[in-house]
């Protein structure tokens, strides 16, 4: 930030199209946190088990690029992520 400037005026990200790609990683984290409470709702809160890790490995790194991100969420959730994790995570 440049002293005695409007923050988001001199935010280069913004003039470069890179916006939508920025509020993408917050997106991202919708996602991250419906894996996070997939987890803790099926340890009662501890987030190791075993079988539910050998369910992600299966679901989200076995097929890598060759399934599409949303499809390989939802086979390893059972229903289409949603933003309550999130919102849960946040406080709303």
């Amino acid at each position: 930030e440049i002293q005695g400037t409007f923050m988001p005026a001199s935010w280069y990200h913004m003039v470069i199209g890179y916006d939508a790609g920025y509020y993408g990683y917050l997106y991202s984290e919708v996602f991250a946190y419906s894996l996070l409470d997939e987890f803790k709702s099926c340890s009662g809160g501890n987030v190791i088990n075993p079988t539910l890790g050998m369910k992600y490995r299966k679901c989200i790194l076995e097929p890598g690029a060759s399934v599409d991100g949303f499809d390989m969420l939802e086979n390893f959730l059972g229903r289409k992520p949603d933003s309550n994790a999130f919102f849960k995570a946040l406080g709303i």
